[in-house]
């Protein structure tokens, strides 16, 4: 029987973690929790970790084995063996502790986080660097431009039938993603924040907002309930398409990655997705109390000074 270190075939590991990481210094990683969103997100603060106090950083096995074939070009590799003998005396620190940990200290010890963080405030500055280290599989890229092609297609001939007859259809077209979060999220943010899920309200002034700024416009929807998302965005602009079923998550996500602009809505995976597409970010803020803020965002003054993102100011009370 093959030993294994956290899910690593122990013959192959020397040769996997290629030296990246000396770990007489200080390094840093983080946990492997959750699904594909958690990951990315989670993954993204060691990249910011990275660049903001210089440390060393690298993976933890279960948590590259999770995202090599979905992600084969980046830039962190394994952590080596010596660095996880040192892992197993941490404790790891839950991310609302590390980050004022490391702002007090610096990189100067190593630290194990934990706790999923995703925080857009953190992020945003170093969109560029996700957008390059996490491309998508040659496979699921293809996978993707071949779903948003068909996607595109069902949108033409839907245009087509809401518009004057006779009437050509530019091909300038600005392809808008969205992901609309709802199912299991209904009772996570019920349970712990005495919330509730966007409502088709947001979406609609997100959508108004973007066919004033972009014209032409074809908006991709993506959710885990398609048949909301059928019932309730699709309406007589013509303009929104929503897909009959679901692919894969990494295909779905690499979709979005495509589009020229995002709506997103709730949850890692709509914040990972979207930090991953280079053009507008339409976020949603809340607009019924003093305290005002968007989801990561932390701010209204944070909002105006983070390039291209566009917060939708929408009211939670109306459906």
């Amino acid at each position: 029987m093959n030993q294994t270190i956290l899910g690593i075939d122990k013959s192959k590991y020397d040769f996997l973690i290629n030296g990246t990481v000396n770990c007489s210094k200080p390094w840093v990683s983080i946990t492997n929790d959750g699904r594909l969103g958690n990951k990315m997100c989670s993954l993204y603060h060691v990249y910011h970790i990275k660049y903001t106090y210089g440390m060393q950083a690298g993976l933890r096995p279960d948590m590259w084995e999770s995202l090599r074939n979905i992600f084969p070009h980046l830039s962190l590799k394994l952590l080596p063996k010596e660095c996880l003998h040192q892992m197993n005396k941490l404790k790891a620190i839950h991310h609302r502790d590390a980050f004022p940990l490391l702002e007090r200290e610096g990189g100067t010890r190593n630290v194990l986080i934990g706790g999923m963080p995703c925080n857009m405030a953190k992020l945003w500055y170093l969109r560029e660097v996700f957008i390059d280290e996490f491309r998508f599989s040659t496979s699921i890229i293809e996978k993707a431009q071949k779903r948003l092609a068909s996607l595109l297609d069902t949108w033409r001939k839907r245009m087509l039938t809401h518009l004057p007859s006779n009437t050509q259809l530019s091909d300038d077209v600005t392809v808008v993603g969205v992901h609309a979060r709802r199912t299991d999220y209904k009772r996570y943010l019920k349970n712990k924040y005495k919330g509730k899920v966007l409502s088709k309200h947001y979406f609609k002034v997100a959508f108004a907002r973007a066919r004033q700024m972009f014209g032409l416009t074809a908006f991709v929807v993506m959710s885990d309930d398609l048949t909301w998302c059928k019932e309730n965005l699709m309406d007589e602009h013509g303009d929104v398409v929503v897909p009959t079923s679901n692919d894969l998550p990494q295909v779905d996500m690499a979709l979005l990655s495509l589009c020229d602009h995002v709506i997103v809505s709730v949850g890692t995976y709509s914040t990972s997705g979207g930090l991953l597409s280079g053009g507008k970010f339409f976020y949603p803020v809340r607009d019924f109390s003093k305290n005002e803020t968007v989801y990561g965002l932390q701010s209204r003054s944070g909002i105006s000074k983070l390039t291209d993102v566009v917060p939708v100011w929408y009211d939670h009370t109306k459906e």
